[in-house]
Formats: C-alpha cells, structure tokens, sequence
C-alpha cells in the first residue's frame, strides 16, 4: 500500500509540475526570418545596442538587422567560423576560425576585416572580458 501511495503522489507531483510549467509566462516567438544560403549556422551574437545579430554561417558572418530582418552585410574569408566576440568601446569585433587556426579582427561599422591573429589549433568559443580587457579563445 506506501508503494502505491508514494507512487500517486509522484504522478500527482509531475502532473501538477507539467500545469505549473504550461501556465508559467515566459519565452515566446515572435516572428522568423528566412535566411537562405547553403549549410547551417554555429554561434549567434546580439548586439543590442546597434540592434544587430551576427550569425556564424561557415566561412562567412551574416550580420542582421533585428528590427527588419534583412541582412546588413557578413564578415567574409573566415574559414571554419565559430564564435563572434564584440568590444563595442573599441568598434572591433573578432570570430574564431577553427579550419584556419586564426581569429579574425573586424570593424563593426563596416564589418570589414582588419586583421588576422594566428591562434592554437581549432579555435572556437571567444568571448570578451570587460574585466580585463582581453579577448580569450
């Protein structure tokens, strides 16, 4: 009989759970984008204050506009892309590129590429810290 009960109550428990969760608010969409372009993408980068989402596709960035949609341009030559790391006090932002070893510095303006570091082997998560003022992959 305390196997059955504790059972009930355990059921009882995960169901009551489900209908916690269902009711909660939270996350949800609210609206998609077509993007098109061959393969899938890796890391996604928000910058909200230039409204911009920076989106790894392979050998490119694809930089979009949040607000519309629409591309706004992409981060070129950048072979194995990963990760995007943005220091907006300085303007620059910079991708791992693992089928290269490298780390790409760019522009965020003009999303051009300023410059090209040789790092270790496959590079891929890259975030900045505010703390230190370095870029770390």
């Amino acid at each position: 009989m305390t196997r059955s009960r504790i059972a009930s109550v355990a059921i009882l428990i995960s169901f009551l759970s489900v209908l916690l969760v269902a009711a909660a608010p939270g996350y949800h969409l609210l609206r998609t984008w077509k993007l098109g372009g061959d393969g899938g993408w890796d890391y996604l980068k928000v910058d909200s204050a230039a409204r911009r989402l920076y989106i790894s596709r392979g050998t490119k960035v694809v930089v979009i506009d949040v607000d519309s949609g629409k591309p706004v341009g992409e981060i070129a030559d950048t072979p194995g892309v990963h990760g995007i790391a943005l220091v907006p006090e300085i303007g620059k932002g910079f991708t791992s590129n693992g089928r290269e070893d490298t780390v790409s510095v760019f522009d965020m303006q003009s999303l051009k590429t300023l410059n090209k570091i040789k790092v270790g082997n496959r590079p891929d998560a890259i975030w900045y810290d505010p703390a230190s003022k370095r870029v770390f992959t």
